[in-house]
């Protein structure tokens, strides 16, 4: 299989390949959500299932490990055109992370973020393009808030901007963010604004 990045970076695009990979990619992108039964009632027409191949052939480019992991299972051969720098952070210094995290929550008592939210920051700040999937209650927001505070201290970045799909949870992400500071017996070295549409 041949992918090739789109010009504005959001997309994988197929350039070309067999019918049995286009077909197997087809397939392995295609998911039906757990409530699509529940939707289907109130959208007749819909048959249950989400594509993340598009009918250009393009995939959002934050899928790129899911096609190197088919690609890798099904023993297709790979190419990304311009790829190898695109996707990963060859400034990313796993050992800075980790003794950063070790210095930043030592004064935590009893909260310490569990192995799956420091790996999640880790793919997050290690891939250009990383996607997460994360259940309810999961730690979404502690993965962001380690992320944050991890390049705001390192000096990689002076703003960040944090979106969220609805208004309560503007405000839960900042009172968050805030106390996961207090509980780590730090003062804010930032500040936050709101911005509501």
């Amino acid at each position: 299989m041949k992918f090739k990045i789109t010009e504005d970076r959001k997309f994988l695009q197929l350039v070309d390949s067999t019918q049995l990979e286009f077909e197997q990619l087809e397939s392995s992108l295609t998911k039906k959500p757990d409530n699509w039964f529940i939707i289907r009632k109130k959208i007749p027409h819909w048959d249950g299932e989400i594509s993340f191949i598009d009918k250009f052939h393009r995939i959002p480019i934050g899928l790129w490990q899911e096609v190197k992991k088919l690609a890798d299972k099904f023993n297709f051969h790979l190419e990304i055109e311009n790829g190898d720098d695109i996707f990963t952070n060859k400034n990313y210094n796993p050992e800075d992370f980790n003794s950063w995290v070790k210095e930043y929550f030592k004064n935590a008592q009893d909260f310490y973020p569990r192995e799956y939210h420091l790996e999640g920051a880790r793919r997050i700040l290690k891939y250009r393009f990383c996607t997460e999937e994360i259940s309810t209650s999961g730690g979404k927001t502690l993965i962001a808030f380690i992320v944050f505070k991890y390049l705001l201290d390192r000096g990689i970045i002076k703003k960040m901007l944090y979106i969220v799909p609805n208004v309560n949870l503007i405000l839960q992400t900042e009172e968050k963010f805030y106390e996961y500071e207090d509980i780590c017996g730090k003062k804010p070295n930032w500040k936050s604004k709101c911005v509501f549409s």
